[in-house]
């Protein structure tokens, strides 16, 4: 499906549009049912966002801690032992929190739960100590800690890029492969995550603080410079950032995604023109009203429903089902997506800081460290920045661009593409997982039309 292929690689894009990177095979859009009665089949759809307004209420707090507990509590119904995958971040930590505390008040059997965490020692973004401090306060939590192997990349990845169906968008998912392979051997079946915070409670300012400052300058633009200023400080982003996100908010979602791809990423250019002009327009802007006050609102359902989201859900449920674990997320309960977009968008960004009201509800159950860790960065781990120049994946690579399949391609210019490879430094955002993913998808599922 080239139409998927083009957003792939121009955008990083999956969008949840019913098509698959597989020509003439599709999937059910988000919140949709396949009914077969006899000869007759229909798509329904189940479930929405409600269409309400947001409404300020003095009980936000403590209904939100109720619908978090209840959450977690069913997610612990199990013939089998459950376990938290637990890092450093507020999401995780809100878990363990709240299920050591079911277990300290006998709402659930369980006398013990087992939390394994990806640890990276030496790595700047090593999370270990802000875990072992978070864990202090815990008497019925487990902690295992896991150093995920990044060396076999060479040796796994087929049956790695095989086992995701589909293209992924960076290498965190293989990351996220790999600590399910170790977490398998220790007999685990079934795990929690933290996913669905950042999309519904405003975790990752950097990619919508432009949306909410257009919703203040709209409604409110005594506050807009004020709250520039906030993200200015508190964030360390510059305001030349700042303003480029709010008119990033302004424009189309596709043309912004063009400048990226085009002039920070830079491999637009290196895309045949044919290919270009046939999928261009495969990519449609999502609909929400850009000058009334809900444009945060509206981005944020968008990258739920039906952009972003998926790409996360569709990695840790692949790479947790090849190694025979269930997933469980608890803030993805529809109550508590509800519930996210029935409050003021205020209480959850603002004053420079993101997910507002997790933190205040929590604030006397969590350490300082990851309460006032205001600085979003994800699942960040040593072999993102650094998998290409392993010592292996340098041979690996020679190999794959010299591929008669690499070769083959007309989608994309090869010769510059060899070229960007061997000129790393000079590239810094060019998106080398990309290409090296999309080949080796077609190589494996034996793709001749690329």
């Amino acid at each position: 499906n080239h139409g998927k292929v083009f957003d792939y690689l121009a955008y990083g894009y999956k969008t949840s549009n019913d098509e698959t990177f597989f020509k003439d095979i599709n999937e059910l859009k988000p919140a949709h049912n396949i009914i077969i009665r006899g000869k007759e089949m229909k798509i329904l759809k189940f479930w929405d966002f409600k269409s309400g307004e947001e409404k300020i209420n003095d009980n936000n707090k403590s209904k939100l801690s109720f619908l978090l507990e209840d959450s977690v509590k069913l997610r612990f119904r199990s013939d089998v032992p459950v376990s938290i995958l637990l890092s450093g971040g507020l999401d995780s930590s809100i878990i363990a929190s709240i299920a050591d505390e079911l277990i300290e008040s006998e709402e659930i059997n369980n006398k013990q739960v087992t939390a394994y965490s990806a640890v990276f020692p030496g790595f700047k973004f090593d999370e270990s100590g802000i875990i072992s401090e978070f864990l202090k306060s815990c008497n019925h939590i487990k902690s295992v800690h896991i150093i995920p192997d990044f060396e076999n990349l060479p040796d796994s990845v087929n049956d790695f890029v095989y086992g995701m169906g589909e293209p992924v968008f960076n290498t965190t998912s293989f990351a996220h492969y790999c600590l399910m392979k170790e977490i398998k051997k220790e007999n685990v079946k079934v795990v929690m995550n933290g996913q669905g915070t950042d999309e519904a409670w405003c975790g990752y300012e950097k990619y919508i603080l432009g949306y909410y400052l257009l919703d203040l300058l709209i409604s409110s633009p005594q506050k807009f410079l004020s709250e520039m200023k906030n993200f200015n400080k508190k964030k360390i982003y510059s305001y030349k950032y700042i303003l480029s996100q709010t008119v990033k908010a302004i424009i189309s979602r596709r043309y912004s995604s063009y400048l990226r791809s085009a002039y920070r990423e830079k491999i637009f250019g290196c895309l045949s023109g044919d290919f270009t002009k046939m999928n261009y327009s495969y990519f449609k802007n999502p609909v929400y009203k850009k000058f009334s006050s809900g444009n945060l609102s509206g981005y944020l359902k968008n990258n739920i429903q039906y952009q972003g989201f998926n790409q996360i859900l569709h990695y840790e449920d692949h790479s947790s089902m090849l190694n025979s674990i269930e997933m469980r997320s608890p803030f993805i309960d529809y109550r508590i997506m509800e519930f996210a977009f029935e409050i003021p968008s205020e209480e959850k960004l603002g004053n420079g800081i993101t997910k507002k009201i997790l933190r205040e509800v929590f604030k006397e159950k969590l350490p300082e460290s990851i309460i006032n860790n205001k600085q979003k960065i994800g699942f960040v781990t040593p072999f993102e920045k650094n998998f290409i120049e392993q010592s292996r994946m340098k041979q690996f690579l020679d190999d794959l661009m010299n591929s008669d399949s690499f070769k083959s391609k007309t989608i994309f210019d090869t010769g510059k593409i060899k070229k960007i490879f061997g000129e790393k430094k000079s590239y810094p955002e060019f998106p080398f997982w990309r290409i090296i993913n999309l080949e080796l998808w077609s190589q494996v599922y034996n793709i001749k039309n690329l």
